[in-house]
């Protein structure tokens, strides 16, 4: 019997050992958690995604004319030397025969239960010029595909060149295909998407210098 006390007893001291620790033990923690600094939500919800897309200064891009046009080449300036860029957003899309669909290019997905081949090049993507005459400009945004642009009627801005336009979009080669181009928005018109050039680039080529090496007495 006595025996029986005396574990009844042991096992008693052991539980209230182990409930006194975890107590201290939890005591602890919270004390190194109340400690520890704490979060600013403020600091959290401003946080900007290292990939975030960077701010343009549209103030820095001007329209490419046929005036500036003129004026590079009187200053035989290549136009091939210069970036190019839109200033606003492109989208084209075409339907895809599921049979025989073969994409190089852009994304693939399913509107009102066609499969549809996209194509997105966003505002100020910049672009190279791949051949150039008066009669208009072929750029290029990726190896292999360019878009022509022409002169608007008013001359004031090189616009991009198609077929068949419709409610603000046009029909355009492009990857072997026939896409239909979009601003992306219903309330901007493909002919309002200007080819623009960078103002630093411009006045670059304003600017001739010449340093003279001098002249020395001849002996």
């Amino acid at each position: 019997m006595s025996r029986l006390l005396t574990g009844i007893v042991l096992i008693a001291v052991i539980f209230l050992s182990a409930c006194s620790g975890s107590h201290h033990a939890s005591s602890s923690k919270g004390y190194l958690k109340s400690s520890a600094p704490q979060n600013n939500p403020n600091a959290n919800n401003a946080y900007t995604p290292a990939n975030a897309a960077p701010t343009i200064d549209k103030s820095q891009y001007i329209p490419f004319s046929r005036e500036l046009q003129m004026k590079l080449s009187a200053y035989n300036v290549d136009v091939k030397r210069v970036q190019f860029y839109i200033d606003q957003k492109l989208v084209l899309t075409r339907n895809l025969d599921s049979a025989k669909a073969e994409v190089k290019s852009g994304t693939i997905s399913f509107t009102n239960g066609k499969l549809i081949n996209e194509i997105i090049i966003p505002a100020y993507t910049p672009g190279v010029v791949e051949s150039a005459d008066m009669n208009g400009i072929r750029v290029s945004f990726e190896n292999g595909n360019s878009f022509l642009f022409v002169p608007a009627e008013d001359e004031d801005k090189f616009v991009v060149a198609g077929n068949n336009w419709d409610n603000g979009t046009v029909e355009v080669v492009y990857d072997k295909g026939i896409y239909r181009a979009s601003s992306g928005s219903s309330n901007i018109s493909v002919a309002d998407v200007r080819l623009v050039v960078k103002l630093t680039d411009v006045n670059k080529s304003d600017k001739k210098t010449r340093t003279l090496p001098g002249r020395k007495l001849g002996l």
